[in-house]
């Protein structure tokens, strides 16, 4: 408001709050107690316009940016400022909107605010370039700057304790500011909250749309509703550079690098010279949806949390005390960050490991697997104190059923161990996937993780890679010995501390029935209890299928269990109440239904469908939400639908497969039922997931025709719009199904049940059939005799060679163990290893999986009972071993090699080649 006293002297204004844009300065304007108009008389050179205020005790300054954006327009308005009030200025504000950085840890929304606060050695601002690449095509992070003003971050610690006691204020400065006059509420009222939307990072906007009315609700990231609609504060680092981002990918490529929390464009200018702090509120997610519709609410709740801060800070002294005492206060943290810099240094080592793609918790591929608030609370709360008791067992085993919600659990409890700081590493097995799917690499991506919890095992583990460069390919307890138990033994803590490991769908760690590798952990991972002032701990979770019973039986004394089948019905039924409720009201607002839809009555019939299995409730949901249909004819299916009285499983799958054939003459369901268990059969059986161009090549059939087989598989499969984009499973559980040998109880179930061992044996076929083909012909388009492996470039690897052609050379023996006993196929794999056996192992090579190879000569050697290929593959394994320098560097020189290299009487240079 306008004060109609003197106003005071210019060398009384002791905070700057600096805006980019006006709706920016407007917010700032409206949170004054006080204003005093503008400088009457300035300095010639200084052309920013000021407006004077008071806030609480504080004289503040405001100026805006004059219609340029960006770092340096920033830095010349705060040096003017400076020029012209300096006398008083000593600290400022950067206070505006900005584009979220949202994650799995950090649930950011539109209207939210982002504080700039120290992580680890930045100090809360991270400037980086996205016209400048690194080596490997990441953008370049060019410097770290200085800390907040200590005040200012004394100031935000204390908001941050009253919180947990008291409500915040800023919420009532933005209400009051909304609620002055009609304008305010125009400029700064809060949209409804269905306008905002996240959408998967892959998902571009609908270009000829202002808005996202036109966007697919499929294609949003599942998120919780809040218990109320206030703002929400998140404190960590605001990543700021001259070019706005508003593409999805590049968003999470620097949420990766970074750990940052949103974007902004002027603070990179600031923080060199102009001691401030960074408030932001959100306005959009940084991707190709962003528009202007929250810009004036997400100024507004920026502005008003500055205000509530500036409250908490004490009037400042006067000008020579204060002068003092900041330069004091500079070299005291110069000093502390060299102290910390100098330490990190001899820690922090490069830990350079093979690790495993997408197994963190936190990972991209595991984003949208998480509990609903308010669901599994007893679960949670067992697993919370399991972990931060001083006398819990070592394991904790959390087993249950296909579709039971495991690994929403498993990721649940590693957001909040990450969040107590307890959780030292994860790793979530997927069966099929290419290095999620066997135990090889989660002792080296645990290790890998543990450091950035640990920093000081970094030269432990160091020292453990440099004495073996192999440690990924070397057994599991050479592994555990030289990566986890030999390095944690050196650690000391000054009183003993509970580090958590969450692995997640254990009985994924190998090859279907065999548990080999599963038991060897359950083996070593008792042995961490000698450990004297770390106390690890794992969390596993698993099927409990009898196999696997059976290994936790050898370990029963270290483990404790929780059984979800032992869960009352009753919690599990008010747990998928909610979750159903929460995913039809997305389709309730999307299609525009009645406020009350889909009723109390419909909505207790759907949980009772999918109890007790959460993925009954997920495909339910997902059956409804299918944008082809009317969501309103698709519930009442499903409540119709009598598969309630077969199997659980029977009933989750058999109304979505049942509209492959529904309505068809039987000429034409019997071809339907071909292409299905070819096209879908295939997928099922894949080691690692395939593309629809990819599965054309290997299946030989054209992509539209299997587009088409796939239409009306949205529900329980992944089958994006990209035709080089990998086709998913949604849940295992619809693999088990399709694959289980019980007698169906529905004739569509009997019709599309998949031959498991013939499946292989199509597969093995189509590998070496697209090998024959192919393989010859692959390597000329990029290698010349004297390439050197690390001058091939992996994207032109996969430029050159095709998905199909890499996935037949990977994993043709892998479908030939598990097809069925046939001479006529033995003979077609041994007529193609006598022609091709040099050309796939210099494709392995050349691919980098000389491990995987000779893995598969061991399958092969246990499936064909021929002696001559068990001298020649002999022959082939000692070659390699003795020459894997020369394989791994020079895959050109295989031939060679075969030829100068194999002993005097071997096949491999006369039969094989």
């Amino acid at each position: 408001m306008s004060s109609s006293k003197t106003p005071p002297a210019l060398d009384e204004y002791q905070v700057g709050w600096i805006c980019a844009l006006p709706i920016e300065a407007a917010a700032a304007q409206e949170m004054l107690d006080e204003e005093f108009g503008v400088v009457e008389v300035q300095d010639n050179a200084d052309p920013n316009v000021y407006t004077l205020g008071r806030i609480g005790k504080h004289y503040v300054v405001i100026a805006c940016l004059a219609g340029k954006y960006g770092a340096t327009s920033a830095m010349m308005v705060a040096s003017n400022m400076m020029r012209t009030f300096s006398k008083s200025l000593h600290v400022g504000l950067m206070v505006g909107i900005g584009g979220a950085i949202p994650s799995a840890i950090n649930d950011i929304r539109l209207g939210d605010i982002v504080v700039s606060y120290p992580v680890g050695k930045c100090g809360g601002v991270l400037q980086y370039d996205l016209g400048q690449f690194s080596v490997d095509g990441e953008p370049k992070f060019n410097m770290s700057f200085n800390s907040p003003p200590r005040l200012f971050l004394a100031a935000v610690d204390q908001m941050r304790s009253t919180v947990l006691r008291e409500d915040p204020i800023y919420p009532s400065y933005i209400q009051q500011a909304v609620r002055r006059n009609k304008q305010t509420r125009r400029s700064f009222g809060c949209p409804d909250l269905q306008y905002d939307r996240l959408f998967q990072i892959h998902y571009e906007h609908v270009s000829a749309m202002a808005n996202c009315e036109g966007c697919l609700v499929e294609w949003e990231v599942e998120r919780s509703i809040r218990e109320d609609s206030e703002p929400q504060v998140h404190y960590g680092i605001i990543a700021s550079a001259n070019t706005v981002i508003k593409h999805g990918e590049t968003r999470e490529k620097i949420r990766i690098a970074t750990n940052a929390l949103c974007f902004e464009m002027e603070a990179a200018g600031l923080m060199q010279d102009f001691p401030c702090i960074v408030i932001r509120g959100i306005c959009d997610y940084s991707d190709s949806h962003k528009n202007k519709q929250w810009q004036g609410y997400a100024a507004l709740a920026a502005a008003a949390y500055a205000k509530e801060m500036l409250g908490h800070v004490p009037q400042m002294q006067s000008e020579e005390h204060w002068s003092y005492a900041i330069q004091l206060g500079t070299i005291v943290e110069e000093v502390k960050d060299l102290i910390q810099e100098s330490a990190t240094i001899k820690q922090k080592l490069d830990i350079r490991l093979h690790t495993a793609g997408g197994a963190a918790f936190d990972s991209f591929e595991n984003q949208h697997i998480n509990c609903l608030p308010g669901t599994r609370t007893d679960i949670l709360r067992a697993l919370g104190d399991w972990a931060e008791s001083s006398d819990g067992k070592c394991i904790f085993w959390l087993k249950g059923k296909a579709g039971t919600g495991k690994s929403a659990i498993s990721r649940a409890a590693a957001i909040s161990f990450s969040s107590k700081d307890l959780l030292g590493g994860s790793f979530f097995f997927k069966r099929g996937d290419q290095d999620r799917g066997t135990a090889r690499l989660m002792f080296p991506t645990l290790a890998q993780q543990l450091v950035n919890r640990i920093p000081r095992l970094g030269p432990a583990i160091q020292a453990a890679i440099e004495s073996d460069p192999h440690i990924s390919e070397k057994s599991l307890g050479t592994q555990f010995n030289r990566l986890f138990l030999r390095p944690l033994s050196n650690v000391a803590f000054n009183e003993p501390t509970n580090v958590l490991v969450v692995i997640d769908a254990l009985d994924e760690c190998g090859p279907e029935g065999i548990n080999n590798d599963m038991r060897t952990i359950l083996c070593l991972l008792p042995l961490v209890q000698v450990l004297k002032t770390v106390r690890l701990r794992f969390l596993l979770v698993s099927r409990p299928e009898l196999t696997i019973r059976q290994c936790f039986d050898d370990i029963a004394s270290h483990c404790q269990t929780l059984d979800l089948c032992d869960i009352p019905e009753s919690d599990i039924s008010h747990d998928i109440e909610l979750f159903v409720e929460n995913r039809l009201s997305r389709t309730r607002k999307a299609n525009k239904l009645a406020p009350d839809w889909p009723g109390k009555g419909d909505l207790q019939a759907l949980v009772s469908k999918a109890v007790p299995l959460f993925i009954s409730a997920a495909n339910i949901c997902r059956y409804i939400e299918d944008v082809n249909w009317d969501p309103q004819s698709r519930l009442e299916l499903i409540l119709t639908d009598q598969s309630a009285y077969v199997s659980k499983m029977e009933g989750t799958y058999m109304p979505v497969l049942r509209q492959l054939i529904q309505g068809q003459n039987r000429r034409e369901t019997d071809q339907l039922i071909e292409e299905f268990k070819t096209i879908v059969g295939s997928i099922i059986l894949l080691a690692t997931p395939l593309s629809i161009n990819a599965l054309s090549e290997l299946l030989e059939l054209s992509s539209s025709k299997i587009r088409r087989s796939l239409a009306r598989l949205h529900s329980v499969m992944q089958i994006p719009d990209s035709l080089d984009e990998e086709v998913e499973l949604l849940h295992s559980s619809f693999r088990d199904y399709l694959l289980d040998t019980e007698p169906r109880e529905t004739k569509e179930g009997e019709q599309l049940w998949i031959d498991e061992k013939s499946g292989h044996h199509f597969l093995t076929n189509q590998c070496i059939r697209l090998m024959r083909d192919k393989l010859k012909g692959s390597f000329r388009n990029f290698l010349k005799d004297d390439t050197e492996r690390n001058e091939i470039d992996c994207q032109s690897v996969d430029c050159s060679i095709p998905s199909e052609l890499q996935y037949a050379c990977r994993y043709w023996t892998h479908h030939f163990t598990r097809a069925q006993d046939s001479d006529v196929l033995v003979k077609g794999a041994l007529s193609f290893l006598k022609t091709h056996f040099l050309y796939w192992v210099k494709m392995m090579s050349l691919l980098g999986l000389l491990p995987e190879l000779l893995g598969g000569f061991t399958d092969l050697e246990a499936f064909i009972h021929e002696p001559g290929l068990w001298v020649s593959l002999g022959d082939a394994r000692r070659l390699i071993l003795k020459n894997r320098q020369m394989f791994d560097t020079a895959p050109r020189r295989v031939f060679v090699s075969a030829i100068i290299f194999a002993p005097g009487n071997s096949r491999i240079g006369t039969r094989l080649f």
